[in-house]
């Protein structure tokens, strides 16, 4: 399922504002029976249609991941003079051990311009919570340790399990869409 694996490590003082960013409660999602997380998603127009008050597009996440994103779509050759792609369909995710949060099996693929996913697993556990899911069966990458930045197909099914182990799990996620 994995298209492109490679290592991106962000410093330690932006990890430490992103995640201080993503702890505040305008971020925070889920119901406490079920478990919550904090997470941009809701909050992005991209993703949410205006479902709860899209429009935090976050400016600094684009300046982090533009250029790294540009450069993956060049290794892929799908970087050229005509093609015009979209990259604020992107947000972070702080999940805290205490929230116990899980996210069902989805997947990005509403229509066929969003060509790819991509997680990057900025500040995680040694617990594998993202996989895939083929047919009832759960694969987990071993490409999900911290810096880990890894790309998919936007249709692949996957999920997040509940953290077990570790205090913080902080990602950023984010598709690329293809708008011509």
């Amino acid at each position: 399922m994995i298209l492109w694996h490679e290592k991106f490590l962000l410093p330690e003082d932006t990890v430490s504002n992103l995640k201080k960013k993503y702890s505040n409660e305008y971020f925070l999602t889920g119901d406490p029976d079920w478990g919550q997380h904090y997470t941009g998603y809701h909050r992005n127009p991209m993703n949410s249609a205006g479902t709860v008050n899209g429009g935090f597009v976050d400016k600094e996440l684009l300046d982090l991941y533009v250029p790294k994103l540009k450069s993956i779509l060049k290794k892929f050759g799908l970087l050229d003079k005509k093609s015009i792609y979209s990259f604020n369909s992107i947000w972070g995710q702080l999940y805290k051990r205490e929230l116990s949060a899980i996210i069902d099996v989805h997947n990005h693929y509403s229509e066929p311009r969003q060509l790819i996913s991509w997680v990057h697993f900025v500040e995680v556990p040694e617990q594998k919570c993202f996989y895939f899911q083929m047919d009832d069966q759960k694969i987990y990458p071993d490409t999900q340790s911290s810096s880990d930045l890894i790309f998919y197909p936007s249709y692949a099914k996957h999920g997040v399990d509940k953290m077990t182990k570790g205090d913080d799990r902080f990602v950023v996620v984010g598709n690329i869409t293809r708008l011509n």
